[in-house]
Formats: structure tokens, C-alpha cells, sequence
């Protein structure tokens, strides 16, 4: 059995005939035909019903078929994975700590993360999820990288920014609000912040009852609950009125992925990604840093 095999059944499949799927994979019908033939031979079994509305898969071609597109599957994943390994830059090695905001940690970290450790091996990377001071605090005394999803909103927060701080934005999203299927929002197909203002707010993102958010720049809205759990939140918003801040790298990602996610058309209601850096940071750090932010970029 060779793969180009499985790759002719898994074509003619999709194509329906023997016509199309050779002009697919560049071979004459009569090529791909003995190749069908073959398989079918080796697996001592028939494969495809040849009709006049086109090819049908037998029973036994249905199961054959599965398997042939898992094991391609599996093989593309492999090639993927050595070409990753074969063009890893080792020149890149030392510590890095990344301190995230709870959205980014749970949407764009995860892939970031994965792509980041497979093209620089020798990077050892740590993450902790933090609150926004807490990035910024990192960042000032232990030349730390930060990731940040801040609203434009909350002047006091720019305000603030350390000289020593280089803050970088990197993209811009509209803010969305996540609700239960069964919310009475939940049919709409964007919000306003005065009708979002009715409801509890869940925050996943500041810590505290001294945090300020977004809409609180809006408009008036009770913040029931304010926390980094996000199994809490998915609890709360489940079985409550409540709402919670969402942004399109939840839809993305799939995150909170049995609430419906509505955007807000305020368009002051926006969230905006930051990097954040120690303008003093050493050499080799700052590559490490830089090197990251690369990445992270890639998938907002």
C-alpha cells in the first residue's frame, strides 16, 4: 500500500468521478485507475461502485477511506512538525517571563505559545496571568514582558505609564458581551451599551472592587462579579442574567464556546492589545521579548 494510493481514493471521493479526480492529481484515468485497482487488491476488498451518476464507495471503500484520511492526516502533521524542528532558530536561548491579561491568556496564548516553543527550543518561556498594574509593576522592577487588553476608555490607566515603559499597541477589536443562549439579549444581533447597562456585569478581567472597566466610562453598570475564574463566569452567565466582556478572539479561538457573543456598535467600545517593555532591559532579554511579540502578533 503507498500513500499515493490512499491520496487517489480520498480524491475520487471527493470528486465523484474518476474524470475529475485525474485531472486533480495531474495522472491520465487510465493511471489512476490501476492504482484504485491495486489498493483494492492489497486490501483484498471492493472499494467503489462505478455508476452512471459517478463513483460511489462500497461499505468496505467508507472504512478504508476513513483510514486513509487519517493517516494522511497524520502524516501531513508529522511533515509539518519536522519542518518546524529543521528551521527552529536556536540562536535564541536564555529565560523569558510573560505576564498576560486574563482575555489574552485564555484566546491567543495557547497557539502563540505553541508556535513560539517549536521555532525557539532553546527559549524557556514562562507565563502568569496578571491584572493590568500588576503587568505594568512586572515590567518596571523585573524587566519582564507584558501583554495587555486594555480600553482606550480607561484614561487613567494611560495616564499613569511609567517612563521606563515602552507600551506598543499591536491591534484593535470592538468589545462584544457574552451571554447565556437562553438571555433575553442573546436574539440580538449588536447591543448598545445603555441596553447592556441593565443587566449584572461579570468582568474577567480586573481584579478588586477598585478596578474600572469600559462601559463604567459608557454609562452606568453594576459589576456583580469581578474575577480571573473563568469556569465561575461560564457558571454564573449559564444560569444568571449576567454579561461579560467577549472580543472577537473568543469566537476565534472558540473560548466560552456554548455562549453567544454579540458586538457592541458604540464605537468608542473598543479593546486594544499592547505590548509592554522595560525600555532598560537587557540585550538578550529584548530579543527574547521581541522575538515573542512576533509570534503573539501573528495570531490577533
Amino acid at each position: 500500500m503507498r500513500i499515493d494510493q490512499l491520496a487517489a481514493l480520498v480524491e475520487v471521493a471527493k470528486s465523484g468521478s474518476i474524470n475529475s479526480a485525474s485531472k486533480k492529481l495531474h495522472v491520465t484515468q487510465q493511471s489512476l485507475n490501476k492504482s484504485l485497482k491495486s489498493l483494492e487488491n492489497e486490501m483484498n476488498c471492493h472499494l467503489l461502485d462505478r455508476t452512471k451518476k459517478g463513483i460511489r464507495l462500497t461499505a468496505d471503500g467508507e472504512k478504508v477511506l476513513s483510514a486513509a484520511q487519517d493517516i494522511i492526516s497524520r502524516l501531513n502533521k508529522l511533515e509539518r512538525e519536522l519542518n518546524l524542528k529543521q528551521h527552529a532558530d536556536t540562536s535564541l536561548h536564555g529565560n523569558l517571563n510573560v505576564n498576560l491579561s486574563p482575555m489574552l491568556n485564555i484566546s491567543v496564548l495557547p497557539v502563540a505559545f505553541k508556535d513560539f516553543i517549536s521555532h525557539y527550543p532553546e527559549v524557556n518561556l514562562f507565563t502568569a496571568e496578571r491584572y493590568r498594574d500588576q503587568i505594568l509593576e512586572r515590567c518596571l522592577t523585573h524587566q519582564e514582558l507584558g501583554l495587555l487588553c486594555v480600553s482606550p476608555l480607561i484614561t487613567e490607566f494611560f495616564d499613569n505609564i511609567p517612563d521606563e515603559i515602552e507600551l506598543i499597541p499591536m491591534k484593535q477589536y470592538p468589545i462584544y458581551v457574552a451571554v447565556s443562549a437562553g438571555h433575553p439579549l442573546a436574539d440580538h444581533k449588536s447591543l448598545s451599551v445603555s441596553t447592556v447597562a441593565h443587566y449584572p456585569f461579570v468582568v474577567y478581567e480586573i481584579g478588586g472592587t477598585g478596578g474600572v472597566h469600559a462601559f463604567q466610562k459608557l454609562g452606568h453598570t453594576k459589576v456583580a462579579l469581578s474575577t480571573n475564574n473563568y469556569k465561575l463566569c461560564e457558571e454564573i452567565l449559564r444560569n444568571d442574567t449576567a454579561i461579560m466582556y467577549s472580543f472577537p478572539p473568543y469566537l476565534e479561538r472558540n473560548v466560552f464556546p456554548t455562549l453567544v457573543h454579540i458586538p457592541i456598535k458604540d464605537k468608542q467600545a473598543t479593546f486594544t492589545i499592547y505590548a509592554a517593555l522595560n525600555k532598560k532591559m537587557d540585550k538578550n532579554q529584548l530579543s527574547l521579548a521581541r522575538a515573542f511579540i512576533h509570534v503573539f502578533n501573528e495570531y490577533l
